[in-house]
């Protein structure tokens, strides 16, 4: 079944938001390879230190499907907290997060 031209158009137009916030070159683990195209973007964004809400927006989607993705990254990597989750695979010092965001993340989202 073909993608409709506004779901191709939107797809691409994640792919590139995603694009501007690649993984860190000198991160200490590599993504697994079972994420999903849409989950390695949802990776990428959860290493900045914007809350959900704005990452969500970026990709256009709603907040509860973020979630939903970002519960899927957790699992396949292990990680049960974006701190963690950024430890692991960021490149930077442990604890490297906004404090903010942690504690949104820590809550359980938005």
């Amino acid at each position: 079944m073909p993608i409709s031209g506004f779901k191709k158009e939107k797809a691409v137009n994640a792919d590139a938001r995603a694009a501007a916030f690649p993984p860190p070159a000198n991160a200490r683990h590599t993504l697994p390879g079972t994420l999903s195209q849409r989950e390695k973007q949802v990776a990428a964004l959860l290493m900045t230190d914007a809350p959900r809400k704005v990452l969500a927006d970026k990709l256009s989607i709603t907040a509860a499907t973020f979630n939903k993705h970002v519960e899927r990254v957790y699992k396949k990597t292990d990680c049960v907290t974006r701190l963690e989750f950024i430890a692991k695979y960021s490149g930077g010092p442990k604890g490297f997060v906004n404090e903010t965001a942690a504690a949104e993340d820590e809550a359980g989202g938005l």
